[in-house]
C-alpha cells in the first residue's frame, strides 16, 4: 500500500504524525499485512535524516531521485527497506546496480512507464538552445509546442520508445538491441531534460537527414564480450 507521494508536510512533525497515523490506518484494515510505503523527495536545502521521522512507520522507504542516500541512510539505519520510486531515465545503468549491489535496496520505478497527459513537455528533447527552468518545462511554455509528458518507456499509443529497447537489455529481457540517432541541425546541439531521452530510432530510415549524412549507431547488450557493426557486409565498428 501507498499511503502518499511527496506529501508537502513530509519534512515537518506534522507529517512525520500523518505517516504513522495513515499506516495504522491501513494495517488495521488489511488482514493480509501487506507492507505499506510512501515516497520522499528532498528538497535541495534539506539533509538526508530529515525524511527519518517520516519513514519509521513505513514497511518499504520510498526514495525519489536521490540514489546518493541509500548508503549513508543504511548505515544510519541498517534496517531500513528501501526503493527507489522514482528515477531519471538516463541513469537506468546506475539505479538497476544500485539494487544488484545492495539487498536492502529492492527496486527501482523509473519516470515514468508511459507518456500521459499532463506534466507536458518533461520528457522533452530538442535540437535547440537550452531552455528556461523546470517549471517553465513541466508548464509547455518552454519548449513549444508540447501537449504529453514525453517521459514514458511507451508512447501515448503503446508503442515502445528508444528507452524502452534499452531497458530490455539492462533488465535482461533482450540480449542484444539497436538504435540510431541522426546529427542535430547545422547551428543547434542536443538538449535533453533529466525525464528525456536522446532522440533515437530502431531504424536506419531518417528521411529528414540528406544521404551521406553520418549517424549515430549505438548497440546495447549484456550477453556478449564484444560486438561488431555491419553495414552492407562491411565491418564499420567494435566495441567491447
Amino acid at each position: 500500500w501507498s499511503i502518499g507521494n511527496e506529501i508537502p508536510l513530509r519534512a515537518r512533525p506534522l507529517g512525520a504524525s500523518l505517516s504513522r497515523e495513515l499506516s495504522d490506518f491501513v494495517r488495521a484494515r488489511d488482514p493480509e499485512g501487506r507492507p505499506v510505503t510512501s515516497a520522499f523527495s528532498w528538497s535541495p536545502e534539506w539533509n538526508p535524516a530529515e525524511a527519518d521521522d517520516f519513514m519509521a512507520p513505513l514497511d518499504i522507504a520510498g526514495y525519489n531521485y536521490k540514489p546518493q542516500f541509500y548508503t549513508s541512510d543504511h548505515r544510519r539505519d541498517p534496517a531500513r527497506v528501501m526503493v527507489a520510486t522514482e528515477s531519471y531515465p538516463q541513469q537506468s545503468f546506475e539505479s538497476w546496480q544500485a539494487v544488484w549491489e545492495n539487498e536492502w535496496l529492492i527496486g527501482d520505478f523509473v519516470w515514468t512507464a508511459m507518456d500521459h497527459l499532463g506534466e507536458s513537455a518533461l520528457g522533452w528533447t530538442a535540437a535547440t538552445l537550452p531552455v528556461k527552468g523546470m517549471l517553465e518545462t513541466c508548464l509547455g511554455t518552454s519548449p513549444w509546442p508540447w501537449h504529453i509528458s514525453y517521459a514514458g518507456d511507451l508512447d501515448i499509443c503503446g508503442f515502445k520508445k528508444p528507452q524502452s529497447f534499452y531497458r530490455n537489455v539492462l533488465w535482461d529481457v533482450s540480449p542484444l538491441e539497436m538504435v540510431v540517432s541522426g546529427p542535430a541541425p547545422a547551428g543547434t546541439s542536443e538538449q535533453i531534460s533529466a525525464w528525456g531521452w536522446p532522440d533515437e530510432e530502431v531504424s536506419w530510415t531518417w528521411p529528414s537527414i540528406s544521404e551521406g549524412a553520418q549517424v549515430t549507431v549505438k548497440v546495447y547488450s549484456k550477453a556478449h564480450d564484444e560486438v561488431e557493426l555491419f553495414v552492407n557486409g562491411a565491418r564499420v565498428g567494435r566495441a567491447m
